[in-house]
């Protein structure tokens, strides 16, 4: 196991020791919605951390949230709510997750159209099987962009 490797094991280390919540949490950017003729409401990343964490929907942690966050913003709450961030694809960042992916988390998805590239968040409660997403996605050319791990849950 290499650097890489080590690194993402502290990182995980760190996460067990985290209750995740949106206290404390400042967004440091406005949200704003998707370009016209994109999809989405751009509330997924809301919808998916709380189905993922189980907080209600107008619940105080639902109702913390952004439209469509920043991704500077977006990382930052990755990290405050104690979620591996599984995103380059390098062989040791993808063996860690193939060793660990047998948890509940977020697979992020990329969309390209001919209007241009937008993301989407959806909900996993086993990311070796995350599922699909709705058929009006589809014709975006949806790939998976990558993954957050929350090492605290196992699949449900």
């Amino acid at each position: 196991m290499g650097a890489e490797w080590d690194a993402l094991e502290h990182d995980a280390a760190f996460a067990r020791t985290i209750q995740p919540t949106m206290r404390g949490f400042v967004w440091r950017h406005s949200g704003g919605g998707h370009a016209p003729g994109l999809p989405g409401d751009s509330w997924c990343i809301r919808d998916s951390f709380c189905q993922l964490f189980g907080w209600e929907p107008a619940s105080w942690e639902w109702e913390q949230f952004r439209e469509l966050p920043h991704q500077e913003d977006l990382a930052y709450l990755e990290q405050h709510l104690g979620l591996i961030q599984i995103f380059s694809r390098e062989p040791e960042e993808m063996e860690w997750f193939a060793a660990n992916n047998a948890h509940r988390g977020v697979v992020i998805w990329r969309l390209t159209s001919p209007v241009g590239v937008s993301g989407h968040a959806t909900y996993a409660k086993d990311l070796r099987n995350p599922g699909g997403l709705l058929s009006h996605y589809r014709i975006f050319r949806p790939v998976v962009d990558g993954y957050l791990v929350d090492v605290r849950q196992a699949p449900g």
